[in-house]
């Protein structure tokens, strides 16, 4: 009887103290639970390039994960989804900086969305309410494209692939894109609405300033852009800002190799003349010729290699999001250069390459959805050269063999009844982070539980 007196309590003991452990292992299981959700919380959430047909929505998390966006007509029915513009099909990769396009919209329509963030398909709302985007009406008349382009480093060690770039112009919706795989962005402007999403925005190339800004989730740059020096931008380095405001900024990259490439030997068609000194007094006769014949020799030495390179698109297959792109490119100053697009509807023109080794040139109509060519020809020492790319047209998700558009800048929609950027969101079922009192409490507990188990093994 003693015997089975003593091992009663041992056996509470025994369980109290397996209660006591499994509630400390909860704890520190609950707490990391608590810690990872908030790295998937997004922060940083913009509404924009908001049009008739489409938006985009782009956040940042603390930690690469997966996000997508639900949305629907009614608060109740989003049941469609709309995935990051990096990702096709049904693969979903993890990211710190999310894109998502949501496309083949109606006019002048409310939307609601809601962010899906992490493996755990954790929802995010704003303040428990979906987020609302009520689309544009339709705009009869398209401009033609200008665009706003640039190029980003990055410090050792850092990633510019990726980051998020967002351009506003005065009184105008915000448009954003992705910095593509060679530190490449662009942005189109003519196709950004006014504030409000009815018409166009308006601006002057001579006088308007846009703000550009860049994160890649860890660092940021700020710049003031003067229109004049959008195209392109000077190169940013990510974590500095910048002022671009200014007529006289350091030539590029690009025009600095351009110049170097169009460097041109020239001849002095005087140098082999020798001329007497003559009295002032005395009256002199010219010499009936001054300028001799250059020589075949010195025609040759002018007639220097020319080149030209397509910029934009930047490589073959490139899905492209507009009716009416931009096409961009180098060459040799001055260069004659015959452009032609091939496709159901083929438009051909001729321009001559700017002073700064840059062209640009758009098709006077809107190109049809799906596989395009660009040629580009000119005259290089005599001999015709042709330079060509392939390119997609895909205005909508159904084009371009299923992708979500990698991005056309184009603006749109009222967004209420929530700012532009909100930070941060709030998550349905996701604990509030930084509440101590509850872990307190239940490591208490679990010290007042232990406490008792070594009493009842004791004695």
């Amino acid at each position: 009887m003693k015997l089975l007196t003593k091992k009663i309590p041992t056996l509470l003991g025994l369980l109290l103290l397996g209660v006591v452990l499994g509630g400390i292992g909860w704890i520190f299981s609950r707490q990391q639970k608590i810690t990872e959700n908030t790295e998937i919380v997004p922060t940083r959430v913009r509404i924009t390039n908001q049009a008739e047909n489409k938006f985009s929505v782009s956040w940042i998390t603390t930690k690469e994960t997966v996000g997508w966006v639900e949305y629907g007509t009614t608060s109740n029915e989003m049941k469609q989804i709309a995935m990051d513009d990096r990702d096709s099909g049904t693969v979903k990769n993890e990211y710190l900086t999310h894109h998502v396009t949501i496309a083949q919209l109606q006019p002048e329509t409310e939307y609601f969305f809601r962010i899906i963030s992490g493996k755990e398909k954790t929802i995010f709302e704003n303040e428990g309410l979906p987020y609302t985007v009520t689309t544009g009406p339709i705009i009869a008349t398209t401009p033609k494209a200008e665009t706003f382009y640039g190029t980003v480093t990055a410090p050792a060690g850092e990633v510019v692939v990726g980051s998020l770039v967002y351009v506003t112009l005065p009184e105008a919706e915000m448009a954003s894109t992705l910095v593509k795989d060679d530190g490449s962005y662009t942005i189109t402007l003519s196709t950004i609405r006014a504030s409000g999403g009815e018409t166009y925005a308006e601006y002057d190339y001579s006088a308007s300033v846009a703000s550009l800004l860049i994160d890649n989730g860890k660092l940021q740059s700020e710049a003031s852009v003067s229109l004049v020096n959008a195209m392109p931008v000077p190169l940013i380095t990510l974590g500095e800002n910048a002022d671009f405001r200014g007529q006289g900024n350091e030539p590029s990259l690009a025009q600095e190799s351009t110049a170097t490439e169009a460097a041109v030997l020239v001849v002095d068609p005087y140098e082999d003349y020798e001329y007497e000194e003559y009295e002032e007094e005395e009256e002199l006769e010219l010499p009936p010729t001054l300028t001799p014949t250059p020589s075949p020799s010195s025609r040759a030495v002018t007639q220097t290699t020319a080149t030209a390179a397509i910029v934009n698109p930047a490589v073959e297959g490139e899905v492209i999001f507009t009716n009416q792109p931009e096409f961009r490119g180098t060459g040799t100053k001055g260069l004659t250069l015959s452009i032609a697009v091939n496709s159901a509807r083929s438009y051909s023109d001729t321009i001559v390459v700017e002073n700064d080794g840059t062209w640009a040139w758009s098709p006077p109509g809107e190109l049809a959805e799906g596989n395009h060519k660009i040629t580009v020809s000119y005259i290089s020492a005599g001999v015709s050269k042709t330079v060509q790319r392939n390119f997609v047209i895909a205005t909508s998700a159904g084009a371009g063999g299923g992708l979500q558009p990698a991005f056309v800048a184009s603006g749109a929609a009222s967004i209420k009844p929530t700012p532009r950027e909100v930070m941060p969101a709030t998550a349905s079922g996701v604990p509030t982070t930084g509440v101590i009192t509850p872990t307190l409490l239940t490591v208490s507990l679990g010290f007042v539980m232990m406490a008792l188990g070594v009493l009842l093994v004791v004695f």
